[in-house]
């Protein structure tokens, strides 16, 4: 009797996936930036415009420091509070 050979096709393994961040981003692409916050990309654009929140760069990316997005919804949380 002949050994069996089970043949492998890439529809038997699952995909790869990202390994969980292992540390709290500490800055994020506008899209992600806006899904973080739960607005629109063209919404966050505005509040960007309008000097509400601070971008930079590396190379083409456009980035916002995960503190400074924490600081515009605290302000906007204790504005809703306040009002």
């Amino acid at each position: 009797m002949k050994p069996s050979i089970k043949a492998t096709h890439s529809s038997d393994t699952k995909p790869k996936s990202k390994p969980p961040l292992r540390h709290p981003p500490i800055s994020y692409r506008i899209d992600v930036a806006a899904d973080v916050v739960g607005i629109s990309k063209s919404k966050l654009w505005a509040l960007i415009a309008q000097g509400e929140l601070s971008t930079f760069k590396i190379d083409e990316c456009t980035l916002i420091r995960a503190e400074d997005l924490q600081a515009f919804i605290d302000k906007k949380f204790a504005q809703s509070v306040i009002n």
